[in-house]
């Protein structure tokens, strides 16, 4: 995966084994820049989707940001359940509390939903 040569951001990043393995292989490549990622969570709680809880993401985004020095936290990602409103919500306050200086509300990537949420 990190040898795709267009790559520039990776939207799954859901637990610190796997920041810490892309991190590595991510030095391997020799890029210019860090790699932009994306923090995944699980706001509804389901079984059947990947991703942190919501309690879990500020030390997952503060061992991104401290540990890795090759990875770029750009913002959060999440797939909840269909018509889940209350996970756009929580979306919406995780990123209120993770914006600073180095990433304020204009440059925060926030991927949420499917296109059946569009409307």
């Amino acid at each position: 995966m990190t040898s795709v040569p267009n790559l520039a951001l990776f939207e799954t990043v859901h637990s610190v084994k796997l920041a810490t393995l892309l991190n590595k292989e991510w030095g391997k490549c020799e890029r210019q820049s860090p790699l932009s990622v994306l923090v995944q969570v699980n706001t509804s709680d389901e079984a059947t989707k990947g991703g942190v809880s919501k309690d879990q993401v500020p030390e997952l985004v503060n061992y991104i940001r401290n540990d890795c020095p090759l990875l770029r936290f750009s913002g959060l990602m999440a797939m909840g359940a269909v018509g889940d409103i209350d996970g756009f919500v929580t979306m919406q306050t995780l990123r209120d509390a993770l914006l600073n200086d180095e990433l304020p509300a204009e440059k925060f990537v926030l991927s949420m939903g499917t296109s059946g949420d569009y409307e």
